[in-house]
């Protein structure tokens, strides 16, 4: 029985735990916040940060990988405020 306690604990330390989302609006010939920033971490704030920029012509999707709350990456504002928001500071 305990062994199966640990091997829950294990699995759920590696489940999605914190999640940051910030909507905005990076241009102005756009109308509305359809722009995004995710942060989605484990426990050991280990995880991605998954922005979405939308405009009239296109929409562009980036992925950025986060191991122990850093990413090696360069984040903009956004994907730095997601992070906040999942409670981990980059």
């Amino acid at each position: 029985m305990a062994g199966s306690v640990r091997s829950v604990e294990a699995v759920a330390r590696r489940a999605v735990q914190h999640v940051g989302l910030v909507r905005y609006n990076p241009f102005e010939d756009t109308g509305s916040n359809q722009s995004f920033a995710l942060a989605l971490l484990d426990e050991d704030a280990n995880g991605i940060v998954l922005s979405s920029l939308h405009s009239r012509q296109q929409t562009r999707v980036y992925l950025k990988e986060i191991v122990a709350g850093r990413c090696e990456a360069a984040l903009s504002a956004e994907e730095s405020e997601a992070l906040r928001r999942a409670g981990v500071a980059d």
